[in-house]
């Protein structure tokens, strides 16, 4: 699971016309690969953990619980609130630039 809206916007800097590409192709790719997406309602979030919200926000909150619920990946861009929680929770949590980075 990836964390991309942020990327596209702050990263990449996807401007028209490219970010209507990038984001049909990505639904291209989601539907071929046939995955299930999800609700994640604030209030199950604030009853399982009211304290995380405030300190790293509720969609990495929303991510980080989605991630230990499907036990999948968590890929993000974020080197600090997102990633030090998961890791704490224990989810295989992984940095885009090292994933971007030539291999030797």
């Amino acid at each position: 699971m990836g964390e991309i809206n942020g990327l596209v916007k702050t990263r990449l800097d996807l401007r028209e016309p490219l970010l209507s590409v990038f984001w049909n192709r990505a639904i291209d790719l989601l539907t071929q690969w046939d995955l299930d997406e999800r609700l994640i309602c604030l209030l199950d979030l604030w009853r399982q953990d009211s304290a995380v919200i405030p300190r790293v926000g509720l969609v990495d909150a929303g991510l980080v619980n989605l991630a230990i619920a499907e036990g999948c990946p968590l890929i993000t861009h974020d080197e600090r609130a997102l990633l030090d929680l998961a890791y704490q929770r224990g989810v295989d949590c992984r940095l885009l630039k090292n994933l971007l980075e030539p291999t030797a």
